[in-house]
């Protein structure tokens, strides 16, 4: 299944749903498995990567275009532990295939390998909004 196609600046995403979301973009299921089905701590730790992933990212490609070697492994090594955290398989993918480019100091590859990882953060960053405005389902554990 393909991602959910990006939408305008603005516009809500909507349509998406558990059912419709690649598990490989977003394990709900197993996210939440991990988090003891508490979904208050499901979206605050959501809300709270929302707010960090973005900067982190932005450093990763200051370090790609800099080839700083050292703190692109250590700066994709902290993603690729965010992404597997948050069961978001795609992104880890991507982290770690970055991570191992800058073992091997190649530019090329690390810049193709940054623009699929921005591709996969945006991809879940989408439903990851959706997720934290879907309505709390009966039966969670709440605080």
């Amino acid at each position: 299944m393909k991602p959910a196609s990006p939408s305008p600046e603005g516009e809500e995403t909507s349509g998406i749903n558990a059912a419709t979301v690649d598990p490989a973009i977003f394990n709900r299921a197993t996210y939440l498995e991990r988090l003891m089905d508490d979904e208050e701590l499901a979206r605050t730790i959501i809300k709270s990567y929302l707010e960090d992933l973005p900067g982190q990212i932005k450093q990763l490609q200051d370090y790609v275009i800099a080839l700083d070697l050292p703190q692109i492994r250590r700066q994709a090594h902290l993603i690729k532990g965010g992404a597997a955290n948050l069961s978001a398989d795609a992104l880890y993918k991507h982290s770690a295939a970055l991570e191992l480019a800058g073992k091997d100091g190649d530019p090329a590859r690390m810049a193709v390998l940054m623009a699929e990882l921005e591709h996969h953060f945006e991809a879940l960053a989408r439903v990851l909004r959706q997720e934290i405005a879907r309505p709390e389902q009966t039966g969670s554990h709440t605080k």
